[in-house]
């Protein structure tokens, strides 16, 4: 009984702190325009060929990772606010727990020329160009959001805009907690930062690191650079990042990550998907990814591959498979995980 109360308190908190957001906009919201509403939700038709765990391997199911549901209400000229909440659950192979929903965002954004700042449960910069680029977060996260170094939204501050000529270059930075969409009572927090330049070409070139002051000397910095283009019939990427974290009564955890990506137009509303990541260090977070679970004591190299067809309504169903090869020094790693899954993306409206 005391954890199902936690679990009631755990999702009508951040729904109340949502419905207290656009309560306190009212009354600018009575002299704007009226909210879009918007939302997404995928899911997979799995089956684990393979598997580290072995209680894991060869189970089949339905599940929907996430779904979205968001509200962007103009404010007034300058002023904009959203309201995101999203729904999930474990993602463990074992649960049996409905979908548990929470907010994923809640922000107030004023802008003025080419800049914004942004307060509230917001976007980080950490992996948002990468994103944007890859375009298959539905399929899988990019790298440092799949391997849990780092958060995608989190509470705090942040200005993000563009400068020089043709406002080609762009810039975010951000000042947060760092516990994502978790509140927190410490006095450590996080510095994120980026910046970015677009050539003429399509060409992406962009630079990111943060710092994040953690209690108990657990203490984290990032470095990421990322290259990529986006056109019409092709986008690809190049992406390396490490990771420092403290460790106290030992040495310094070092993570060091390459990452590479192409999709292809092959055929109009038809997309081939490729993907390789490789950890050099083990990830000690690693059986805490959700739909996947991976082994925390071995190096590790993804492998994603698929075939998009765009339905009607920008619907997409993706057959693909996701492989986890791993590695250790001086022998053998673990079983390696394969998993098939046929894809679905739903957007609306």
């Amino acid at each position: 009984m005391p954890s199902r109360r936690r679990s009631i308190a755990g999702s009508i908190v951040p729904l109340a702190f949502a419905v207290a957001l656009v309560a306190s906009l009212a009354p600018r919201v009575a002299h704007a325009a009226a909210p879009s509403f918007s939302g997404v939700l995928f899911g997979d038709a799995f089956w684990v060929v393979s598997h580290n765990d072995k209680s894991i391997q060869d189970r089949t199911a339905f599940w929907l990772r996430r779904v979205y549901f968001t509200m962007d209400q103009p404010l007034d000229e300058g002023m904009d606010a959203r309201v995101r909440l999203e729904m999930n659950d474990p993602g463990d192979f074992t649960s049996r727990s409905r979908l548990t929903p929470y907010l994923k965002e809640g922000w107030v954004q004023w802008t003025w020329g080419d800049h914004a700042l942004v307060a509230g449960l917001g976007p980080t910069p950490t992996w948002h160009q990468v994103e944007a680029i890859w375009g298959y977060r539905f399929l899988e996260k990019t790298p440092l959001d799949l391997q849990r170094l780092g958060q995608p939204t989190d509470l705090g501050v942040a200005m993000n805009g563009a400068f020089g000529p043709e406002k080609r270059g762009v810039y975010r930075v951000m000042l947060s907690n760092g516990s994502g969409t978790s509140s927190e009572p410490d006095k450590g927090k996080k510095v994120m930062g980026s910046v970015g330049q677009s050539l003429a070409s399509g060409l992406v070139i962009e630079i990111y690191g943060d710092i994040e002051a953690r209690p108990g000397s657990t203490n984290r910095s990032t470095v990421q650079c990322f290259v990529g283009r986006s056109a019409e019939t092709m986008r690809w990427g190049v992406q390396f990042a490490r990771q420092v974290q403290e460790r106290p009564g030992a040495s310094d955890l070092d993570i060091d990550l390459l990452s590479a990506f192409a999709t292809w137009k092959a055929r109009e509303n038809v997309w081939l998907i490729g993907r390789f990541d490789r950890l050099f260090d083990r990830n000690p977070e690693a059986d805490d990814i959700p739909y996947l679970v991976l082994d925390p004591t071995a190096e590790q190299t993804v492998l994603i591959g698929g075939i998009d067809f765009v339905l009607r309504g920008k619907v997409h169903l993706v057959p693909n498979i996701e492989a986890v090869v791993y590695s250790v020094d001086g022998g053998t790693g673990p079983d390696d995980d394969i998993l098939a899954r046929l894809t679905l993306y739903v957007p609306w409206p």
